[in-house]
């Protein structure tokens, strides 16, 4: 029906030069094979051809069955292209979905990794991020929560300590003080006392000159 100029039956008769059908099925299905594979037809288009051998009589006969090699594999090929957006959509989702993922995972990684950095500074009352997560990330959280704890709890060790250390020095200042005080005050009384001590010796002494002046005279006269 493609060539019904050359190739219908009482055509090919006529004239079997136009009308012969030589083609790699006819002559492997008229040397008694029987396949099917693709091969190029008597119009030159590649088609799917299936062929076998059929005896009547005394003629042996050959029985091609073919079709165009594109609406044969039309399906297949609207599978293949079906394959190929699902493929781009699936890669699509794959990768959609792996960001999501890494971000939910690197960002409270990077939030803790900055509290962390903020804490070997000394900052002890940043917050922990994450520690509600119930995967590994929130069990890093909940270490670091742990390192935190420890880090207030040393803290308030030192600042103990150095307050302890603080009120030790205060108190050996005011004792030391108190010792000074009392070193003055020591100081004072033992001058005044000497100075009373100097005081009542000047005054014998002078009385004592007195008299044995008043004596003097006295013996003299």
């Amino acid at each position: 029906f493609l060539d019904p100029e050359n190739h219908t039956v009482n055509a090919s008769f006529a004239d079997p030069v136009k009308g012969i059908v030589d083609t790699e099925a006819a002559r492997e299905v008229l040397n008694g094979k029987t396949a099917e594979h693709i091969i190029i037809d008597y119009n030159g288009n590649p088609v799917l051809s299936a062929y076998t051998p059929i005896q009547v009589g005394d003629t042996v006969w050959g029985l091609i069955v073919e079709i165009d090699e594109s609406e044969a594999f039309a399906a297949i090929s609207n599978m293949q292209i079906m394959m190929m957006v699902i493929a781009v959509i699936g890669v699509i989702a794959i990768i959609g979905t792996g960001f999501i993922i890494a971000r939910s995972i690197a960002n409270p990684i990077i939030e803790i990794t900055d509290t962390m950095t903020e804490m070997s500074g000394g900052n002890a009352n940043v917050e922990i991020p994450a520690k509600d997560r119930a995967d590994e990330v929130g069990d890093i959280a909940e270490a670091v929560q742990v390192f935190k704890d420890g880090m207030i709890e040393r803290q308030e060790l030192r600042e103990e300590a150095e307050n302890e250390r603080i009120a030790r020095e205060q108190r050996q200042k005011e004792r030391d003080e108190a010792a000074e005080k009392e070193r003055l005050a020591q100081e004072t009384a033992n001058r005044e006392e000497h100075e009373r001590n100097e005081a009542k010796l000047k005054f014998l002494t002078d009385v004592t000159g007195e008299f044995e002046s008043r004596i003097g005279e006295v013996v003299e006269t």
